[in-house]
């Protein structure tokens, strides 16, 4: 009856183990080899520092080994289930393409050398989840100017369509335009046509900008009439 209660107790503690822990990968560092490995590092390897993204670097944080002990990398890169070694060594790491949607760790194992030589082998925390490269922004429809061309109304012009990684922002710059174009000094997305646009085209430059880059984007409207004249009386 014992036995039967124990083995409960086990399937009720894995059943409502938290779900972080079922999904960390089976991953354990090798046992400590030879007569008289070094003794672990106090404190162990670090997170790996750096942000988790691809085309940025990591660093190793090896720990601090007591001793005279040789110490290598070994980057490992790890799903929900299970990490592998991506063969790198060296003391720093750049995120590829191929690590986007994995985690990251750093396993390092210290050799002391001689007759009564061994080694030990400590493993990283995990960084988070390393994100993919932000894309710049890239204009998929022109931007639309509305409103009457003509003197003493007021030209909108709406940013028009655009991919990239969020958040993007938009500026806009108006010029007039005849057989060439000046700017205007306006900026925002409306414009209040003057006597000074009358025969101009007005031409808005919109740039859409994020972390990765910026691309621009340009509408023109028609060519801008002056008021009619006032009714004679």
């Amino acid at each position: 009856m014992r036995k039967t209660i124990t083995s409960l107790a086990a399937t009720f503690a894995l059943l409502v183990a938290p779900a972080a822990a079922i999904a960390a990968p089976e991953d354990p560092p090798p046992p400590p080899t030879g007569l008289v490995p070094p003794d672990a590092p106090t404190p162990g390897p670090g997170v790996p520092g750096g942000t988790a993204q691809e085309g940025k670097v990591l660093t190793a944080d090896r720990g601090i080994w007591e001793g005279d002990v040789t110490l290598t990398n070994d980057w490992r890169r790890c799903s929900a289930s299970a990490c592998e070694s991506t063969g790198r060594t060296g003391s720093t790491y750049v995120l590829g393409a191929q690590d986007v949607g994995s985690r990251i760790k750093l396993r390092v194992r210290g050799e002391r050398s001689g007759l009564l030589g061994g080694s030990r082998t400590a493993d990283s925390p995990l960084t988070a989840v390393v994100a993919a490269a932000p894309v710049a922004p890239a204009n998929t429809s022109a931007p639309v100017i509305t409103g009457a061309a003509q003197e003493g109304q007021t030209l909108s012009a709406s940013e028009g369509g655009w991919t990239g990684t969020s958040p993007i922002t938009y500026s806009y710059e108006w010029l007039r335009c005849t057989s060439t174009c000046t700017p205007t000094g306006v900026a925002g997305p409306t414009y209040p046509l003057g006597v000074a646009d009358v025969g101009s085209q007005l031409t808005v430059v919109v740039t859409a900008a994020n972390e990765a880059g910026s691309a621009t984007a340009t509408a023109t409207s028609p060519a801008v009439a002056a008021l009619p004249p006032a009714a004679s009386p």
